[in-house]
This record gives structure tokens, sequence and C-alpha cells, in this order.
């Protein structure tokens, strides 16, 4: 895997036209499958002020797991146990962050980088946080991450009767590729596993450069249309 550099060496995506500020958070490390990445991590300190109240979004802590819990069984009929988000801190391969407006957890998202594919995990939004686009940025956030840390691919597995989370997938080019049967015990309903095929295709860095933009601009609206669980 190629070394994306130090911050002052960024590619195209990181220039400061985007929305987020990049600043280093660690040196490189290995994963757990024994694969040494040669890749810094980095923090992402984003504020975006199309919001009522800005939102920050940082890096999940151990100590944020008893709010992300409280939005987990909001979202969720089959939530992650709490020891599920500690191990899931611990492991290198793992990347998972919070979204904080005035100073509490709206909402989180989680993903596993291996090699050059990300699979997001999770996307939680705190029922009184929906309809603030909240959820599209911590999708963001993580593509952001995904980007830097080298992968070219991202997959997710979305509910097949969720049209609103795959509508927002869509809108950043996840395409569909298989279903899952059966792969919620909580009704046993199929899953649909989506694919961004090429993060680095020129046609896909346009687009998703345009979306962030947009984003940055965007407003709170009237009612909460968003539901990305």
């Amino acid at each position: 895997m190629a070394n994306p550099g130090h911050i002052g060496d960024v590619p195209e995506l990181y220039q400061p036209c985007d929305l987020m500020t990049f600043k280093p958070f660690a040196p490189a490390f290995d994963t757990r499958c024994l694969l040494v990445l040669d890749y810094g991590k980095i923090r992402l300190n984003m504020e975006f002020y199309g919001l009522a109240m800005p939102v920050e979004m940082r890096e999940m802590r151990r100590e944020d797991i008893p709010r992300v819990m409280e939005i987990e069984r909001e979202c969720f009929p089959t939530p992650w146990h709490e020891s599920a988000y500690i191990t899931e801190l611990a492991n290198r391969s793992a990347y998972y962050v919070v979204a904080c407006k005035d100073g509490r957890i709206t909402g989180f998202a989680g993903m596993w980088i291996i090699m050059d594919e990300a699979h997001i995990t999770t996307i939680g939004v705190a029922r009184d946080s929906r309809g603030e686009k909240i959820g599209e940025r911590l999708l963001v956030g993580l593509l952001e991450e995904a980007i830097y840390r080298g992968a070219k691919r991202a997959t997710l597995e979305v509910r097949q009767s969720n049209e609103v989370a795959q509508n927002l997938y869509r809108k950043y080019e996840f395409a569909p590729a298989a279903i899952r049967r059966g792969y919620y015990t909580d009704n046993h309903e199929n899953a649909v596993v989506m694919w961004i095929d090429d993060m680095s295709a020129p046609t896909w860095r346009k687009k998703y450069r345009t979306l962030k933009q947009e984003l940055n601009c965007a407003k709170v609206t009237d009612t909460p249309t968003e539901d990305v669980t």
C-alpha cells in the first residue's frame, strides 16, 4: 500500500476547498491480521455550520460508549452489546467516530479497513437529531478516512426495506451488488450489499467533492426525514 505521506503531502481530495481540516493523529501501525499498513492515522476535526448548531466529528473514545449505547438501542432492533464497542475500539483495523452537537453525542459510525477495502459496519443517529444530515456527515467522515488510508473500494449492508438509507448510499455511488437473504436476525430480513468499486476514479472524486460542498451548505430540514439505520 502506498504511503499517503505527511499532512503537507495530502492528495487532491484534501485540499483547502474541502469541508474538513486534517491533523496528524498517530504514527503508522499494524492491523490485527498482522499486515503492516504504512499510513499515518488522522483525526477528523470537522465543523459544519449549515446546522443550527455546529456539529463536531471526532474519534470515538471508551467513555463515549454509554451514550453510544443509548443511540444504538434507539436505532437497531438487535443492538450490539457494549463489549462489542470496547472490542472495536481496540481493533487497529477499525475506525469509529461520533458526531457531537453542543457537546452531546448525536450519532456514531464505524468501519473496518483491510488492505484497500473499507467495510462500513454501522451508522446510527439519535432520533431527535434526524433530519439534520448527521448520518450523511458521518458517512462522509468514514469515506474521508478510508480514502486517506488508501482504500479504493467501500462496501456496506443495508436492510432491503430501508429505501431512505439506500438512497443516501446511491447518492455517493454505492451500487447494489448482492442480496444476503435472512441477514438480519430480528426478522430475517434480507440485506442489500452495496459497493463503491473505485474511489480513485476521477469521475467519482469529482462528484464526491461536489457532494461535500453541497453538504457544507445544507440546512436543517423541517421534518426528521433522515434515517440511515
